[in-house]
Parts: C-alpha cells; structure tokens; sequence
C-alpha cells in the first residue's frame, strides 16, 4: 500500500497493488461525487501502463460507475 504525491501536488490516498494492477483510492467525506473527483487518480492512470482502477470512496448511498475503470463507492457497503 502507498501514497502517492506528484512534485505539482497531485495526491491519491492509496495506492494498492494485486497482480501487476493497481487499485488507486481516494476517500471523500462528501454525501455526493462527481467525476472531478477523480482528477488525480486519472491524471495517474495516464502516466503508468499498468492497469489501474480508480476508486473514490464517499458517504453516499449508491454505486457509481463513470467508466470501466472508475468507480465511487458508498462506505455504507462495508457495513
């Protein structure tokens, strides 16, 4: 597990690596997400060519998918 910061202050919670893929996580505390949510994590899924999914946590009620490879997921699944 990693954290990741760029030298322009672009950061991602976690980074996760399982099998040459990554996992890349941000956890918000917000009730709602939007896909800018995700700046960060696209910005770092366009400089690897590993295969990464994009994963914002937050405190809503509903599964997101904003493409194949991004997804905000309620903490309320967990649960």
């Amino acid at each position: 597990m990693f954290h990741y910061r760029t030298n322009d202050k672009k950061e991602i919670d976690f980074i996760i690596e399982v099998d040459n893929e990554l996992f890349a996580c941000e956890v918000k505390q917000s009730s709602s997400v939007k896909k800018e949510d995700f700046k960060h994590i696209i910005d770092l899924q366009s400089r690897y060519d590993k295969k990464c999914l994009g994963i914002v946590f937050y405190n809503g009620d509903t599964v997101i998918e904003f493409s194949d490879d991004l997804v905000a997921l309620p903490f309320g699944m967990f649960l």
